[in-house]
């Protein structure tokens, strides 16, 4: 079974996969073939691996359940503890010349390595699920 994969930095991607950081944010809204669906989390660093670690592994599973748009960095600074990203942060905080999006997560599963990732763009790519993750997604879409 494929599934959808989102590459997500480390630590945001532990963060999401134990149910910690239950908004990503993105400068575009949640594509709609996405939304309302189970996706991989595939963590990845930038940093150097380790010899014997992969780049990018799958770190577990989260539904995307909606988005909504930041319209003011204040708005953006309210939902904090939500998202885990200071307005402040150089490369992912608040911008005024950029929108700001917050995709909602839910049911975030951690299950570290459960599936081969496959090379994909920069945001998104596919994973093959292991066949224990494949029978869980069966019985979740029941």
């Amino acid at each position: 079974m494929k599934l959808a994969g989102l590459y997500v930095r480390q630590p945001w991607a532990d963060a999401i996969v134990h149910g910690h950081k239950t908004i990503e944010t993105r400068h575009y809204p949640v594509p709609e073939k996405h939304l309302g669906h189970w996706v991989a989390v595939i963590a990845t660093s930038n940093t150097a691996t380790k010899a014997g670690q992969r780049r990018s592994q799958v770190a577990g599973l989260v539904c995307l359940r909606g988005w909504h748009l930041y319209r003011s960095e204040e708005e953006f600074t309210s939902e904090y503890a939500q998202h885990r990203v200071s307005p402040h942060d150089p490369d992912y905080g608040w911008r005024e010349d950029k929108a700001k999006y917050g995709w909602v997560l839910e049911g975030a599963v951690y299950c570290p390595g459960s599936g081969e990732v496959h090379r994909g763009g920069r945001v998104w790519t596919t994973v093959d699920m292991c066949p224990a993750i494949r029978a869980m997604l069966h019985k979740a879409r029941r």
